[in-house]
């Protein structure tokens, strides 16, 4: 199988934890093309040996392949591709999180169920947004990797760093507390209507 899948010097660590995913969930062989990359040497060296016992090639090429299959590196592989997931050129069988998060499945559900989850918008190492149960998902990979306590200290170091989370409550605390004061005043002004 061939995969397309951009690295580039931001992404790697997470693109390293996908194709861990990827690699301990799917046994056949895959070429990963990473195309033009940002990657140094050392980087590329990096992802090349995360992945060497799964199986899994990389290549600092584009692919010319019209049947590779794209991938991002904000998806995990939960479970083998079977070969309607590889047909499926729509990516329906592509389970968003957050869709999932919103629809009440619980993180169990993923884990026992979803071949692909994708983590569009916020992501598990990110603290620009709300958690939710099904990224524990994408940290039971991350775990796997060679990279997880470099993850879980940027992690944290985020976790006091972004005030994202904490400026949005203070918005909403504002905005809340100026509805409070209109609905004061008109019920101030239908308390002093007659009858």
């Amino acid at each position: 199988m061939n995969v397309m899948m951009p690295i580039c010097k931001k992404n790697m660590p997470y693109a390293v934890v996908m194709l861990t995913s990827r690699g301990i969930n799917c046994k056949e062989h895959v070429d990963v093309f990473v195309g033009d990359s940002d990657l140094s040497e050392e980087e590329f060296s990096f992802v090349q040996s995360a992945v060497v016992g799964y199986n899994i090639t990389v290549h600092r090429c584009a692919c010319n392949d019209d049947k590779a299959v794209c991938l991002d590196y904000d998806m995990i592989i939960n479970k083998p591709l079977s070969e309607d997931f590889l047909a499926d050129e729509q990516g329906m069988g592509i389970l968003s999180a957050w869709d999932a998060h919103i629809a009440g499945v619980t993180y169990e559900e993923i884990r026992d169920g979803a071949t692909v989850i994708q983590y569009e918008g916020s992501k598990p190492w990110e603290n620009s947004g709300f958690h939710y149960d099904i990224e524990r998902l994408w940290w039971d990979y991350a775990k796997k990797t060679s990279l997880y306590n470099e993850l879980l200290t940027s992690f944290v170091k985020s976790a006091f760093e972004d005030n994202s989370v904490e400026d949005y409550l203070k918005g909403l605390i504002s905005e809340t507390s100026a509805q409070r004061k209109r609905l004061e005043k008109m019920m101030g002004s239908l308390n002093s209507c007659p009858g």
